[in-house]
């Protein structure tokens, strides 16, 4: 007797961690082993792991491998970078397979998170609402674009509303105290 094999999985983050559950009906494949291809933003090839089966498989920059490059020592836990994650989860055999890309915005949304409390007594905050108001909205798109594949264009408009939060952060007259 077959089982129905329907690999899916959900994916969570922090600044540290990428934690990507996995939600799949294994079927008669459950006892094969399973691997995870990740591409991170900006990085052309992808890093495989193997991928434990329902369980939480959670990933860090150390075991992603990027944190330095040859023999570097001690090795310290460095935050991942936001922006799109490839993410494949692969059965065996092969055929079976998910392909996901997620938004990972944890710096980006700290970073907001101060410029909110920098100018929350600010006087004047019309400028600094309608950017704001701006940057939520691309950033909506983004995950619009991403939900409906067209990766290009979420990773555009996330990196215009990043792009934003830096001129935000590095603005000498905006709407201080």
């Amino acid at each position: 007797m077959s089982y129905k094999i329907d690999i899916d999985f959900a994916v969570f983050s922090n600044p540290y961690f990428l934690k990507v559950m996995d939600l799949s009906a294994w079927g008669n494949i459950g006892e094969q082993p399973a691997a995870i291809e990740i591409t991170l933003p900006g990085y052309e090839s992808c890093i495989t792991r193997s991928f434990d089966k329902c369980k939480t498989n959670i990933l860090n920059s150390i075991l992603l491998g990027i944190n330095c490059a040859g023999e570097c020592g001690e090795v310290e836990k460095l935050t991942l970078p936001d922006g799109i994650y490839k993410i494949k989860v692969i059965g065996s055999p092969s055929k079976y397979f998910k392909e996901y890309y997620y938004l990972k915005t944890d710096m980006y949304d700290m970073e907001v998170d101060k410029i909110y409390i920098d100018n929350i007594s600010s006087k004047n905050k019309e400028n600094l609402i309608n950017t704001l108001s701006e940057m939520e909205f691309l950033m909506k798109g983004a995950e619009a674009h991403l939900r409906f594949d067209d990766i290009n264009t979420a990773g555009a408009q996330f990196q215009k509303a990043q792009e934003m939060v830096e001129d935000l952060k590095n603005c000498k007259s905006c709407n201080k105290k």
